[in-house]
């Protein structure tokens, strides 16, 4: 009878030390590479949200100025029709105001101690107006029509 090879190899001690340290070689290789993956992928997640957080700025300068544009254009197209229409002031446009013999009248009645409910009885200005008038004319301040009425 002869000897026959064995199929399988017996395995010394120093052979599976061997294999140990190569498996940790490579482990500790992948390992360090994934290590450095990682850090590449963070890096790259930073940088991304950088730029997201520029786009979210610009994207809100640019709502500003979208928003800004429009009242700019709104504002033009109501002065423009204001134009148009031949009206001064538009923001006023539905005031009529008091003339200033009115606003003379006011005041020559409150100087003679006339009450507030007896000046819009006799004149019709509503009350409101009356004594916005009075406090004005209490402060000091001489009131007219139009500017160029000093003229």
């Amino acid at each position: 009878m002869t000897r026959s090879t064995p199929l399988i190899k017996k395995l010394t001690l120093k052979d599976l030390q061997g294999q140990l340290n190569d498996f940790k070689l490579e482990t500790n290789k992948t390992l360090y590479h994934l290590k450095q993956e990682n850090e590449d992928l963070k890096r790259e997640i930073e940088s991304l949200k950088s730029k997201l957080n520029r786009l979210a700025n610009d994207n809100e300068d640019l709502r500003r100025n979208v928003a800004y544009y429009r009242r700019e254009i709104e504002g033009r197209s109501v002065r423009a029709r204001a134009e148009r229409e031949g009206l001064k002031n538009v923001r006023g446009a539905g005031r009529k105001g008091l003339s200033q013999a009115q606003i003379d009248k006011i005041k020559s009645m409150l100087d003679k101690g006339f009450s507030v409910a007896d000046i819009v009885k006799e004149t019709g200005i509503k009350r409101a107006t009356v004594y916005r008038y009075k406090s004005l004319f209490s402060k000091g301040v001489t009131v007219f029509k139009d500017p160029f009425d000093l003229i």
